[in-house]
Formats: structure tokens, sequence, C-alpha cells
């Protein structure tokens, strides 16, 4: 059968006109999704009933085509929703010549709506909209809303002329310490590394504020060492998407000497008290010389306007003002300044994405608050990344008992910079001794004779654990009167003792070799080589050799992907892309077993599985690679 062009028009047509009756069925069924603004706002209520579910904070009115809707603000609707609540009505102009009468319209969660009414719940918001067929009041028509709890009257054309609440989201203490794979993976999605056990981290944070388009300043973030972390993790592009788009601010600088009004939130998001003290604040920004104008309307556009010219004088418990580390200051004015959201974010809920994600819905929701981005003042990025300084900077955040043991890194690493500069032979024995070549630099320690730092020109090829992180141990196993031995958990160099670190030998320096003799007879000799270094003792030696293999990759694009690791019969190889290369070979003796951080970085971009069996991979700091051997001879061969 063969179609002609009229037929095929008109079944255009038809379908056409199916789909606009269709479309015009559904805008019957669902409110209109236009935003609500305070153009819209008809009423703000200042007092708190007793019934949390049947207190309304707010109501808007607006016309929507031959229909009105109405929106009600609950402080706190329960879920499932449980409701009741009457409208009423005057009657219509039409109908108040012939006796009409006015419409009492009752809603209840145990009923359908009224005939030509539909109306929408929200328990996430706390928010009903209401919308009601041939309804097309005039300005100064009353509106009247009754609960269980209150009785509230307007006019749907009253006028409430408004400061928003402006609110800003502060944190501090967001990533640290991140240094191993565990801490970076706790601090951006831990399982249970919220102050109540609940999963938590950065992460959750991010990704609620990213769904409700809410601006976030984080503090103590913008530092290479916290950022590589987070690129670990995998959480660079999402980061640099938010900043793109105004959501986040990473200031330079310390967090500012403020206090932060900290919420306790949780699945319910924020707690009633919560929601209650940032309502009250609002009521002192209402413009009360255009009230008037309102009330000639019929409207008491704000119930007890007397009781709403201050702040709660006293912040309920899960509402709290911080002491620490902020000194306090003089009380937030509602007129004046933003107030500041957050605070140390390791100790808040809102790291949790389930208590958070629903918080910022009920704040967004409600166009009397402002969620505004914070202004920090404009810096430049100067947060050199030459290893001693991020050893002093690492230094300044621990324990300054404990780090006091470990600050005799920093000068040690200034001078194999300085010699990098400009390589020359050396050979030297003081507290430490240094053998260098004019392409090799070896640190050693007499206390142990072991291998404390190696370069090969600038880079680094070993290094200590204390170089990147002091504290892996427990604190109650700090002993701080033990020098290099305060954080046991610390591996102190290469060729260490097998259970006895700090065994004295006595140094004996050439030209390019040292040889270290303890009074046992034991001996450690090291030789520098063209190609690296060779290693011989008197005896096997179960010990182990910390790679710590060119560091400052940690602060470029996709580090953690360009590192490699082989293991060879005979040792290993390891070598970053387009960077130094390293081969380990044990010519007398064995390899026992590798343990390096790559093995963490599959599964760190993942939220965290509390069932997972860690390696000891996931323990150590970042860019380490541990070679646990039983070897008389080892050789080491770096190409640069």
């Amino acid at each position: 059968m063969r179609i002609t062009n009229y037929q095929l028009r008109t079944a255009n047509l038809v379908l056409l006109l199916l789909f606009f009756f269709v479309g015009m069925w559904i805008g019957r069924v669902v409110p209109s999704a236009r935003p609500w603004s305070l153009e819209y706002l008809r009423l703000l209520e200042d007092s708190f009933a007793f019934e949390p579910a049947s207190d309304i904070s707010a109501i808007f009115a607006r016309p929507a085509g031959t229909r009105c809707e109405i929106r009600l603000d609950f402080i706190d609707l329960p879920d499932p929703p449980e409701y009741q609540f009457t409208i009423i009505l005057p009657p219509s102009p039409d109908e108040r010549g012939v006796g009409g009468e006015e419409k009492i319209l009752v809603f209840s969660s145990d009923s359908l709506p009224p005939p030509g009414a539909r109306l929408t719940v929200d328990t996430v918001t706390d928010i009903i909209t209401v919308s009601l067929a041939g309804c097309r009041p005039e300005a100064g028509t009353p509106l009247i809303v009754e609960t269980r709890a209150e009785r509230l009257q307007t006019t749907f054309g009253a006028q409430i002329e408004i400061q928003p609440l402006p609110l800003q989201f502060v944190f501090t203490n967001t990533f640290a310490p991140a240094a191993t794979p565990l801490q970076a993976w706790r601090r951006w999605d831990g399982a249970h590394a919220g102050p109540r056990g609940e999963r938590h981290g950065l992460r959750g944070l991010l990704d609620a504020a990213e769904k409700h388009h809410i601006p976030l300043t984080l503090y103590d973030t913008n530092t290479p060492l916290v950022l590589s972390a987070i690129e670990a993790v995998g959480g660079t592009a999402q980061l640099k998407r938010m900043e793109q788009t105004g959501l986040l601010a990473l200031p330079l600088g310390p967090a500012p000497t403020t206090s932060f009004l900290q919420i306790e939130i949780s699945r319910n998001g924020l707690p009633l008290e919560a929601r209650q003290t940032l309502l009250q604040s609002i009521l002192p920004r209402l413009l009360f010389s255009d009230l008037p104008r309102a009330s000639q309307q019929g409207s008491s556009a704000v119930q007890s306007a007397s009781s709403a010219s201050s702040v709660p004088s006293s912040v309920p418990p899960s509402v709290s003002i911080s002491d620490s580390p902020f000194p306090s200051v003089p009380p937030f004015h509602p007129l004046s300044n933003p107030l500041l959201i957050g605070g140390d974010l390791q100790r808040s809920t809102w790291g949790t994405y389930e208590y958070a994600e629903p918080s910022f819905a009920w704040l967004k929701a409600r166009p009397y608050f402002s969620i505004q981005a914070a202004a920090p003042p404009l810096e430049t990025a100067n947060h050199p990344i030459d290893a001693a300084s991020l050893t002093q900077a690492m230094l300044a955040q621990a324990d300054p008992s404990l780090a006091q043991n470990y600050a005799w890194l920093v000068p040690v690493l200034k001078a194999a910079a300085l010699w990098a500069q400009n390589p020359a032979p050396l050979a030297e024995c003081k507290d430490l001794c240094i053998l260098a070549s004019d392409t090799f630099y070896a640190v050693f320690n007499p206390r142990g004779g072991r291998l404390v730092l190696f370069f090969a020109g600038a880079e680094q090829v070993i290094g200590p654990t204390a170089q990147f992180f002091i504290g892996l141990s427990d604190r109650s196993q700090w002993d701080v009167s033990k020098g290099e031995a305060a954080d046991p958990a610390q591996i102190t160099g290469a060729f260490e003792d097998a259970g006895d670190v700090f065994h004295p030998y006595q140094a004996d320096i050439t030209e390019n070799t040292i040889r270290f003799v303890s009074a046992e007879g034991r001996e450690k000799t090291y030789r520098l080589t063209e190609t690296g270094l060779q290693t011989a003792f008197s005896e096997p030696l179960e010990t182990h050799i910390p790679l710590a293999l060119s560091p400052h990759t940690r602060f470029t694009p996709g580090w953690a992907q360009k590192y490699r690791l082989e293991c060879l019969p005979d040792g290993i190889r390891s070598q970053v892309a387009g960077g130094p290369m390293v081969r380990i070979q044990v010519t007398a003796g064995e390899v026992r077993a590798v343990d390096s951080f790559l093995e963490a970085i599959p599964f760190i971009a993942s939220p965290e599985d509390p069932n997972l069996e860690l390696s000891r991979g996931f323990f150590l700091p970042f860019p380490l690679t541990v070679v646990h051997l039983f070897a008389s001879e080892v050789s080491l061969t770096v190409r640069p």
C-alpha cells in the first residue's frame, strides 16, 4: 500500500496533537519545575511550633497558567512523609456575588488530594508544593494555611523584602596526613574514617557539593604533598573541574583565625536545632520598613516580628561555635559578614556523602539562604619542591618532640643538593660519612654502617622513610629520647643490620671506597663505580634497600603511572618514565620480597574496601619501594 504525502502530513499532525495533549496531561499531574525565587516569598515565620512535622517556616505562592502554586517549607518532615494541613481560600471573584463560600482544602498523607489539586512532597528538602486548578487569585487575596500546630496568614501578593542570609562553607585539615597510600585512601574515601565510624573523606564532601553547586573553600589542601596524594587517589580531575566552575577555592595561606559554625549532620541532613538557628538568623535581614505595605494587603507576612531582632542567644548542642584551633571572636552578626560553616573536616561529619548531600539539598532549596563562594586573597604558589624543603615542611607539621629527632635530615639533603650543582669527588667522615664522585653522592652512618642516602647527580635513588613521613608507628610506641629510634617503624637506610640497626662500626674511607668494621669483626664495604655502587659483607646480611627513586616525580601530572617495577631472577629493576632507572642485582644471595607503594595504586582510586587484605606497600610513604634480601654481595646500577 502506497502512502501519499497528504496522508503522511495528516499522520504527523495527529502525532503532534497527541504529544501536545500528553504534555498537557503531564503538566496537570506534575507541578511546575520553575525555580522558586524570593519574588514569590509570601511569608517567613520566625517562631517554632512544638511539632516540627507541623511547623512551616515559609510560604511561597505564584500563578501557573490557569492554576496557582503554593509552596510550604516545613522545618522537618518525617520520612516516609506524614503531614496534615489545610489551605483556606476566599471565594473567587466570580463566586462572591452569588454567595460563594471560602474553599477549605484538606491535605493529608493518609488520603488523596482534594479534586483539582495535586502536590509533590520532598522529604529531603522538607518542601510540599501544591498546585490548584482554576486558581487565579488577585494580589490581595488572603492565603491561610493551618496545621495541627499553627495558623499562618498572608496574601498571594505579599512582598517580603529580605536580604538572603549569606553562608560560606570553609573547611580546614582536609587531607593530612596523606604520606602513605593507606593514609591518602582514608582521607579521600575511607571505609570507617568518620568521627562516628562511618564512610568519610574529602570525596564525599566534594561529590555532594558538586551535585548541588555548593561552593567550598578548602584550607590545608593546596600544598605539593597533599595535591600529590590527591593525584594518586584519582581526585585531581574533580578538583580542577570544581575550580573551573567556581565551586572550589584552595587558598595557599593559613586558615582564617575566626570561628566556624560546626554542625553535626546525619542521614537526616541538618539537625533540627541547626535549622532553627539558621532560620532565626535570617529575620534580622528583613527590611521592616516595607512590611506595612504587605500588611495593608491583609498579610501578616512576618509572624512574631518583634522576636526577630536578634540571633538566638544560645547555640544548641548539635550546633557549636568552634573554639579550637581558632581563638574565639565576637558572635556572628547576620547583617555583616557571611556565616562560616565547616571547620576541621576530619573531625566533622561533612565528609560523609550520605550526610552532606541532604544537608546541601535542604539549604540550596531555600532562596532565603545565599551560599556564596569565598574570596580568599590572590596568592602566588610559592611551595618549593626540593627534597630539603619538603622534608622540612613535613617535620613542621609533625609532633615537635618527635620531629627534633629527624631534623638532621634537612641540612644533609641541602648538602646533597649543593653537591649536585657542582659534582666533585669527596671522601670524609664526621658524624656522617660522605663518599662522592663526579656522578654519585652517598651518605653513610657509622651507627649501623648503613647507607642513608644515595644520589645520581640531582636524582635521588635511596632514602630513609623519615625523609617523607614520621610517626609511622603507633604513638604509644614512640620514645622521643632515642634519637633516630624514636619512631621504631622507620627504615633508616639501606643495608641495616636486622635487629640491631644502630650497632656501632668504625669507618675507614679512601678515594672511592668506605669500609665499616664492628667490634665483633663484621665488615661492610661500599665502593663507588662508574655505573653505581657495589657492596660486600663479610657474612650474609638479612637486610633491605629503601628505594626512593626520583621523588620529585610526585609533583607531575599522572605521576603514579610513571613508575615501573620489574622483578628479575637476581634482583629488581625500577624506572620512572622519561627519568632514571635503577637495577639492583644480588650476586651472592637472593631477594626475599619486594614491597612497593605501587601495590596500592590500583585500589585507592575506588572507595576503601574494609575487607581488603592490605599488603605492606599500603603503609610505605610515597614513592618508596623496599627490597628485602639476604645477601653478601649486591650491586646497584643507575642510569640517571
